[in-house]
């Protein structure tokens, strides 16, 4: 049977394996990925954030009439010889673009509440569909804007330490997962009884992960800023959710100290007067009978 010290001579391949894999994982861009966010670039800027926001509007839209004109120049401007909508990048969104498009021109020769019932259904998921790709694109090009952008403003010492504790810290999550599964090949081994993995291996593979989280958490605490900085979906946490369950005041305050400005900015706020619209404006004026 294998044994630890069988298998020492093959440590520096299993170093050299691993370097490479992280030179994969964490080395330069490669020409797909350049042409990847090339691609997405363009997608973002000539179709999703334009329909996006047509899309948008039309939905704000509370005057039958006027949400029926918009969607008229909405489909009239998309379905032209010149549109963008093959830059969306993806047949199944593409797809409901023109079956919503057949939808709403069912529903222009009938003009039944049952086929603007339904084209109102394909313009809902297409809604959401687009909201998705415009904040998948957005969220891809810009996650590391923030962060690019404050060690541009550092001096050249704080920039090269950043580098390094962002380097720890991605090196640091990788290495945990490569002993986590490490972990799961050995202890298989152990209850099936394939013998592929060397005697007493559960016990260097648990010590060796349970070193590598503790570094990874070491690690995270120093790459908070890089964390808050590529960060760009805020959503409510298991924190978050709990203190608002059992601590609400606590939760209020803090939103309130992070939301609001302080009161001695307020006061150097000059406020404009509003716009006071008179009772009778905006109404028909009717001949006395």
């Amino acid at each position: 049977m294998l044994s630890v010290e069988n298998i020492q001579p093959y440590f520096p391949v299993v170093v050299a394996f691993i370097t490479a894999t992280l030179g994969y994982f964490l080395g330069i861009r490669t020409k797909k990925f350049e042409r990847l966010y090339v691609l997405a670039n363009e997608n973002l800027k000539d179709i999703c954030s334009p329909m996006f926001h047509e899309l948008r509007k039309i939905k704000q839209t509370e005057d039958p009439e006027k949400r029926e004109e918009m969607l008229r120049i909405f489909f009239e401007k998309h379905t032209d010889s010149n549109s963008n909508v093959y830059k969306l990048a993806n047949r199944f969104i593409i797809d409901s673009f023109y079956e919503m498009e057949q939808e709403f021109s069912k529903f222009l020769r009938s003009r039944s509440r049952e086929d603007w019932r339904g084209f109102w259904y394909k313009f809902e998921g297409f809604y959401l569909m687009v909201e998705e790709e415009y904040f998948s694109n957005y969220d891809f090009i810009y996650r590391e804007f923030g962060w690019l952008r404050s060690l541009c403003r550092g001096n050249l010492f704080l920039r090269i330490v950043q580098e390094f504790i962002k380097l720890l810290y991605t090196t640091s999550s990788f290495i945990v997962i490569v002993c986590v599964f490490l972990v799961y090949l050995t202890v298989y081994d152990y209850f099936v009884g394939t013998n592929f993995a060397p005697k007493g291996s559960i016990k260097l593979a648990v010590i060796i992960t349970f070193l590598s989280i503790t570094i990874w958490g070491l690690t995270l605490i120093m790459a908070s800023h890089y964390l808050v900085m590529t960060k760009t979906k805020w959503k409510k946490g298991f924190l978050r959710k709990l203190f608002e369950k059992y601590s609400p005041k606590i939760v209020s305050f803090w939103d309130n100290w992070l939301g609001n400005q302080p009161k001695w900015i307020r006061d150097k706020i000059t406020v404009p007067e509003m716009y006071q619209k008179q009772q009778n404006e905006g109404c028909d004026e009717r001949p006395a009978v």
